[in-house]
């Protein structure tokens, strides 16, 4: 038996609200967003029971979060392709549920989305990724309440088939694990951002209008970055991004900005020819930069017996 699992990365647009200090007032939620399940860069695990045992490190943590609950299989593992991690793309999320899903389905078992992902303590700030593996499209993250374990997606739009990510993964410090939990810590609550979203973002997409939501993208992107404002020096999580975005912006992309706490920096394109001509300008200036489209499906899982 050889299972197969193969899923794309997300791109993350913003938080609509950060919390106070807990406790939190009582049926309000907090954290929230916009994202979008891309196909670029790519993932694919995969595992077979025909050859000895090999289960590399980041296998070995998510099959171990599973083993009291379901009977996994001794398997032989490996991982084919992978996203950058740290960069924006929700790389953890994405590896976790396809190992998940691999395991899984070797188990022959099944299990609740929400009850995978607090399992995997995954979901707590934002259910983009959750449900970017699950179903992709352009997804509008309601929150979560206190008390609550995973957030909750709300709404999901098909993402137009023309319409392309030119993504620049700069150089720099990434903000992840202990420097990530610690400037989480020392943000203020902020103002719910979503009726903002609602009015202009998603109208925008759901009509398929590439410059109208382009620019609405971009000035969500900010409205959100504004508010971590207080830990990273300025909307964006550095100087350098912040020159990329304007960048992006300057070589006709329609609205650009920066992917959750980046450093990955998106520019959204009309379609395939503008997002090369785009792609093959910033080639001259930066070293890692690739072409996504939407993905407005979940996640492959192909069995072989």
């Amino acid at each position: 038996m050889i299972v197969t699992v193969r899923t794309g990365s997300r791109l993350h647009f913003g938080l609509f609200r950060l919390p106070p200090a807990e406790p939190w007032p009582t049926g309000e939620r907090f954290f929230g967003g916009l994202g979008l399940a891309i196909d670029s860069p790519s993932l694919t695990v995969r595992a077979d029971s025909f050859s000895n045992s090999h289960v590399p490190e980041a296998v070995a943590g998510v099959v171990d979060r599973l083993r009291p609950y379901v009977c996994v299989p001794e398997l032989n593992w490996l991982i084919e392709s992978d996203a950058p991690e740290h960069s924006g793309f929700g790389t953890g999320t994405q590896r976790s549920l396809a190992i998940a899903a691999v395991a899984l389905r070797a188990a022959g078992a099944a299990m609740r989305d929400d009850e995978l992902a607090q399992i995997l303590g995954r979901g707590r700030r934002s259910g983009i990724g959750l449900r970017a593996f699950a179903e992709g499209g352009f997804l509008i993250d309601g929150g979560r309440v206190a008390g609550d374990d995973v957030a909750r997606v709300d709404r999901r739009l098909d993402w137009p088939a023309d319409w392309r990510m030119v993504i620049v993964i700069p150089a720099g410090e990434t903000w992840a694990g202990d420097r990530e939990a610690r400037g989480f810590a020392a943000l203020p609550a902020t103002a719910d951002l979503r009726p903002w979203a609602e009015e202009h973002v998603v109208p925008a997409i759901a009509a398929r209008d590439v410059v109208r939501s382009g620019a609405a993208l971009a000035e969500f992107n900010a409205k959100a970055g504004d508010a971590f404002a207080a830990v990273q020096g300025g909307r964006y999580s550095s100087p350098a991004t912040a020159a990329l975005v304007a960048r992006m912006t300057e070589l006709g992309a329609h609205g650009a900005g920066q992917s959750s706490w980046g450093p990955a920096v998106w520019g959204l394109a009309a379609d395939p020819d503008q997002a090369k001509r785009l792609a093959d300008r910033l080639r001259t200036e930066f070293p890692r930069v690739l072409i996504a489209a939407g993905r407005n499906a979940g996640a492959k899982i192909v069995l072989d017996c």
